[in-house]
């Protein structure tokens, strides 16, 4: 009885290698992979990375305000091909998975949807207000010096348009989130 159990675990074991190692599963991970990268690594950049120190940190920092669109443009372009690259690469894993495991269509292709979504959202929605604050961290040059070189009201608009950058990052995280939610639970039904 004792070696029957054995036997019936390694044929669990067997069949779950087979089933880890088939392209939905692989195509699957890639995505749930790449879309934790972009869900999860935003949340993390924007709680605890270079948004804090231009925002609520400033401050306490001595930073100025031209300062923080100069940190912001460094931190936006550095960043912007990994999230951009994940959100296209979990796109086209979650609509490759719907056609190799039909069963989980209707959990990865809405994912695919919303990731897919994500690229767009920000080109249309985040960009103009993102070229402004790049546009000003140019005018303004490096971060060295102490002088501020903007005026109160570029000051005042600078400040403004980070914070909506803010909204409409927790916007755009709440889309990745959304395919997060959906992959997260294909993954839990494959």
């Amino acid at each position: 009885m004792s070696s029957q159990a054995v036997s019936i675990d390694r044929l669990a074991l067997h069949a779950l290698r087979f089933k880890a190692s088939t392209p939905s599963a692989l195509v699957l991970g890639l995505g749930f992979a790449a879309n934790s990268y972009l869900f999860l690594g935003n949340i993390a950049l924007a709680g605890l990375g270079p948004l804090p120190v231009i925002t609520s940190w400033r401050e306490e920092l001595g930073l100025r305000a031209g300062q923080s669109t100069v940190i912001f443009k460094k931190f936006y372009k550095s960043a912007t091909p990994y999230f951009a690259g994940s959100a296209v690469l979990s796109a086209l894993s979650f609509l490759a998975t719907g056609f190799l495991a039909r069963p989980l269509r209707v959990l990865v292709w809405p994912a695919a949807l919303v990731t897919g979504a994500v690229p767009i959202y920000t080109y249309f929605a985040m960009y103009p207000n993102i070229n402004a604050i790049c546009d000003t961290a140019d005018t303004v040059g490096p971060v060295k010096g102490a002088i501020e070189t903007l005026s109160p009201n570029e000051i005042k608009q600078t400040d403004e348009r980070i914070n909506k950058w803010i909204l409409l990052n927790n916007i755009r995280m709440g889309l990745s989130g959304t395919a997060w939610l959906f992959a997260f639970s294909a993954v839990l039904l494959y």
